[in-house]
């Protein structure tokens, strides 16, 4: 994936790749497409760090907010099938995680299997986010994660289902 405010590639590269012709179709996401198309280990290098971080200014109504996200969302789809398979399969297991693990636990099934899966989760997840952060010497809400983590579930299910229905890309409304 990429983003185009945080995305830098020689001009070369770009015109060798003949840049975004064979986007010319999709409204909105041709610099995350390009980079799925072109990107290996080979021409990729990741910059991690507070200095590399580039600020955004979020979008101010929950319909914008909305409409940006489902045009992320979209563009998805046009990755290459690899991509989408793995990203499909990490969300799957994700959604799974909670939305199988919170009502086997309320009706007893093996209630300590379930708390182990989901406490092992938020341990993993809470241990990478601690990591990536403290790179950037930045805080965050440790106690929150299992919170978000669940928010996001359904965040993701209510858009990734709305934006694989999309027809037709809008930038406004």
């Amino acid at each position: 994936m990429g983003v185009g405010r945080n995305l830098a590639y020689r001009k070369s590269f770009f015109l060798e790749k003949k840049g975004f012709n064979d986007l010319l179709g999709i409204t909105g996401g041709d610099d995350d497409l390009f980079v799925n198309r072109h990107a290996n280990s080979n021409n990729v290098t990741l910059a991690f760090g507070r200095e590399t971080a580039v600020p955004s200014i979020p979008k101010r109504t929950r319909s914008a907010f909305v409409r940006q996200k489902l045009r992320h969302l979209a563009v998805g789809k046009h990755y290459r099938a690899k991509h989408r398979i793995i990203l499909g399969t990490f969300m799957l297991s994700w959604i799974v995680t909670w939305f199988a693990a919170v009502p086997l636990f309320v009706v007893g099934w093996h209630p300590w299997w379930v708390a182990s899966a989901l406490a092992i989760r938020t341990v993993f997840l809470t241990a990478s986010l601690k990591a990536l952060l403290s790179r950037w010497r930045m805080s965050f809400e440790w106690w929150a994660i299992p919170f978000l983590d669940f928010l996001y579930a359904i965040y993701y299910i209510s858009t990734g289902v709305a934006a694989l229905s999309m027809n037709k890309v809008q930038w406004t409304k």
